[in-house]
Order: structure tokens, then C-alpha cells, then sequence
């Protein structure tokens, strides 16, 4: 059991990253990410844990308003400064990681949640501090927007199991 729910949180951390990537390409619309990373975060949060009473569920929905209201701070609420600093990307990992926070009245545990939000302040700014390469697997080369899109996609979803601790 504990090996199908790994593969489904990699499955959904998959799913994650392409629609961080979608929406920051150019090639589709923005609200790919701003649905698609929320959605695959609330899909598996509810993979791993079931509220139990209609407030449960009313928090479920507020927090994955919360989070798309996070991830579009992305670009459209707080735009990037002139002379950029990654710290940047840690803030929004703070903002996303706190978007759980209703769920608290739900039954989950803070520490959770703040954990997951410290985690992802710490990684989503060292990856953009210190990932800034290409990478080729195969015959394929990901040039290091693709790819730091991709993984801050990644890690939104793959941390929501430390909601649960």
C-alpha cells in the first residue's frame, strides 16, 4: 500500500510540474498553473487524507481557493523587482505552504503545515539560487527554465505528504 501511495504522490508531483511549466511557457494559458498545481495538491491531499464532517470539506475548498490565489501571485499581484533576488521564490513558497493553514479546523495538525511551509521557502529558494543549468536526459536537453519551472511545480506537490505529520 505504502508503494502505491508513493508512486501517486510522484504521479501527481508529475503532473505538478507540467502544469507549472505549461503555464509559465507561453505556449498555453497561465491558468494552467494556476489550476493545474492546486488541483494536483488537493487531488492528493484527499488521496491521503478524508475531512470528516462538512466543515472538513468546506476547508478543502478554501484552501484550494487559498492556493490558486498564492500560485497566481506567481506574476500578476507581486511582479518581480528590477533587480531580482531568488529570495523571491521563497516567499511564494511561504504564501503557497500557508494556503493549508483553514484545514487546521479540520483536524489536521499545524506543525504539518508549517513545516511543509518552511520546506518550501528553503527549497524553492535554493533551487533557483543554485539551478541554473541545462540538463539532457536521452537525447533531450531541458534548458533551465524548463527545467526550474518543472521542479518548483515538483516540490509544491510531492511536500503535500508532510501536511500530514
Amino acid at each position: 500500500m505504502i508503494i502505491l501511495l508513493i508512486l501517486l504522490t510522484l504521479i501527481m508531483a508529475f503532473a505538478g510540474g507540467c502544469a507549472n511549466r505549461a503555464g509559465g511557457s507561453g505556449h498555453y494559458p497561465r491558468q494552467a498553473r494556476e489550476i493545474g498545481v492546486p488541483l494536483a495538491c488537493t487531488l492528493l491531499l484527499l488521496t491521503l487524507w478524508h475531512p470528516v464532517s462538512l466543515l472538513g470539506w468546506l476547508m478543502i475548498v478554501l484552501s484550494f481557493g487559498l492556493m490558486i490565489g498564492a500560485v497566481s501571485t506567481y506574476d500578476y499581484w507581486f511582479p518581480k523587482p528590477p533587480n531580482f533576488s531568488p529570495a523571491y521564490y521563497g516567499l511564494w513558497g511561504l504564501m503557497i505552504g500557508l494556503s493549508f493553514i483553514p484545514l487546521v479546523s479540520a483536524g489536521l495538525q499545524w506543525y504539518g503545515i508549517m513545516l511543509r511551509a518552511g520546506l518550501l521557502v528553503v527549497i524553492l529558494d535554493l533551487w533557483d539560487r543554485y539551478m541554473n543549468r541545462s540538463v539532457t536526459i536521452w537525447k533531450w536537453t531541458w534548458t533551465s527554465d524548463i527545467v526550474q519551472e518543472f521542479m518548483r511545480g515538483a516540490f509544491i506537490v510531492i511536500t503535500i505528504p508532510l501536511i500530514l505529520i
